[in-house]
C-alpha cells in the first residue's frame, strides 16, 4: 500500500521565483473578479503574515481535511492496492 499527495503552492517560492504578471486571470477575488498581479502579491503577503506558507491547489478542505497551511501541506493519503 502506498500514499498519494495533493499538490500545493509554496507562497514564498511563488513570490521569489514567478513573474506575477503571468498569473493575470488566474486568481479570483471575493466578488468573483480577477485579481491584478499587485492584488495577488498583497494577498500572498497577507497569507504569510498570518502564518500561511502553502495553499492547496485544485481541491477543497473536504478532500484533504488534514492539510497543513503552516508548511506541512498534504500529509498523504493511503492508496488501496485496487486503486
Amino acid at each position: 500500500m502506498g500514499k498519494w499527495f495533493h499538490a500545493h503552492l509554496d507562497i514564498e517560492g511563488v513570490l521569489k521565483n514567478h513573474d506575477l504578471n503571468q498569473w493575470r486571470g488566474a486568481c479570483h477575488g471575493d466578488e468573483g473578479n480577477y485579481l491584478s498581479p499587485d492584488e495577488i502579491r498583497e494577498r500572498f503577503k497577507a497569507n504569510l503574515a498570518q502564518g500561511v506558507k502553502v495553499l492547496p491547489v485544485g481541491y477543497t478542505e473536504k478532500e484533504c481535511p488534514d492539510f497543513d497551511y503552516a508548511g506541512g501541506a498534504c500529509p498523504g493519503h493511503e492508496v488501496k492496492p485496487d486503486e
